[in-house]
């Protein structure tokens, strides 16, 4: 799948659903060895895109920033 920026995987909407203005994913990662010992046993990293073309990213939810 090809686009010409990142907000093309926000979804346009159809016949039957409205466009939405987000598009996020969340990749969840094992910590049972606690390799990051101040998180829990799962660790959350998300990144979320607005229409608008500008992002935010998380760590359990949290708004960090992309270097974190």
């Amino acid at each position: 799948m090809r686009g010409s920026g990142m907000t093309d995987v926000i979804f346009k909407g159809s016949a039957s659903r409205p466009a939405m203005g987000t598009a996020e994913v969340t990749m969840i990662l094992d910590n049972g060895e606690k390799v990051l010992p101040e998180r829990g046993p799962e660790v959350a990293i998300s990144r979320r895109l607005y229409a608008s073309g500008e992002g935010e990213y998380l760590i359990d939810g949290q708004r960090v920033r992309l270097k974190d």
